[in-house]
């Protein structure tokens, strides 16, 4: 793999060794690539924190979905019972 010129290794494990080895020009490449794709909301400086919230977040107080009282969806329009 070549980035700009520059032989980053031949096959994916030398090129990968490299990046590592290298953070300058990883960083760099992945910058570009972020820009490509227009993924460029957030600045070099900032930190994005990737946990996923807790399960007692994520579950409803209440079966608003349209769930009935015994967990089976009603169609758009159909009352239950």
């Amino acid at each position: 793999y070549t980035y700009e010129g520059d032989q980053l290794g031949q096959g994916k494990e030398n090129a990968r060794t490299f990046l590592m080895e290298h953070q300058d020009i990883a960083e760099e490449i992945d910058r570009r690539i972020r820009e490509a794709v227009g993924m460029t909301a957030f600045g070099p400086d900032e930190v994005i924190s990737l946990e996923a919230p807790e399960a007692e977040a994520l579950a409803p107080a209440s079966p608003s979905n349209g769930a009935s009282k015994n967990g089976a969806k009603q169609p758009a329009g159909v009352s239950a019972g």
